[in-house]
């Protein structure tokens, strides 16, 4: 089994406006978090783990870790529910 960061999109089930009857996406709150995600010898993803804080034994390994996330942010975004990697626009 392998693991590495990546961005992980959550979606809020609730709405922000509860009056509202048809909400679409905009009243949603969504959030952006580096999760650990896990995969099998296949690739395929079999975990997602704890939203991920940068830390270390010391500042090399601190460095490692806040390279590694920054990483994440130039692969494609798994929807936390899903699992699946979704199309996200770059501005």
């Amino acid at each position: 089994m392998s693991w590495n960061y990546r961005v992980v999109k959550k979606v809020n089930k609730i709405p922000i406006n509860l009056k509202k009857n048809n909400p679409s996406m905009d009243d949603f709150d969504i959030t952006y978090e580096i999760h650990d995600v896990y995969y099998d010898e296949s690739l395929d993803i079999v975990n997602i783990g704890r939203i991920s804080f940068p830390m270390g034994d010391d500042v090399e390994s601190l460095q490692w870790s806040l390279e590694r996330m920054m990483e994440a942010c130039s692969k494609p975004v798994i929807d936390y529910n899903t699992g699946e990697e979704v199309n996200e626009e770059k501005d």
